[in-house]
């Protein structure tokens, strides 16, 4: 009745695998997290900018703190950049090849107990 032929027709020859999906939607999440993150960086560029210009113009008044608003300002510009994103995540490569070289050979027993064992 079924042989695989009709339901190649049926399905479709045209990727429909779950390594496909899995690889598209995580293209499509680091795309949607890079968008958020530029526009969190622009928010953080705004609330900068409004910290030290009511800092500036309260002639002393006002309490401002000019770390946090430098920081955020600098945080903000590279995030609002569109390689922000991608430079978080060299950050975050960075970090694990540093564990994995202080690891040594624990790093070691996971990556087997993680191919070999079910």
């Amino acid at each position: 009745m079924f042989n695989f032929s009709n339901m190649e027709l049926l399905a479709g020859s045209s990727g429909w695998d779950v390594r496909t999906f899995l690889e598209n939607a995580f293209g499509t999440v680091g795309d949607w997290l890079a968008l958020g993150l530029m526009i969190l960086g622009v928010a953080a560029i705004g609330l900068a900018i409004w910290q030290i210009t009511t800092g500036l113009m309260s002639q002393g008044q006002k309490q401002t703190k000019w770390g946090l608003s430098i920081t955020l300002l600098l945080l903000g510009g590279v995030l609002a950049m569109p390689t922000g994103f991608s430079f978080i995540q060299g950050i975050a490569k960075g970090g694990r090849q540093t564990i994995e070289d202080l690891g040594g050979q624990t790093i070691v027993l996971f990556q087997f107990a993680k191919t070999f064992l079910p």
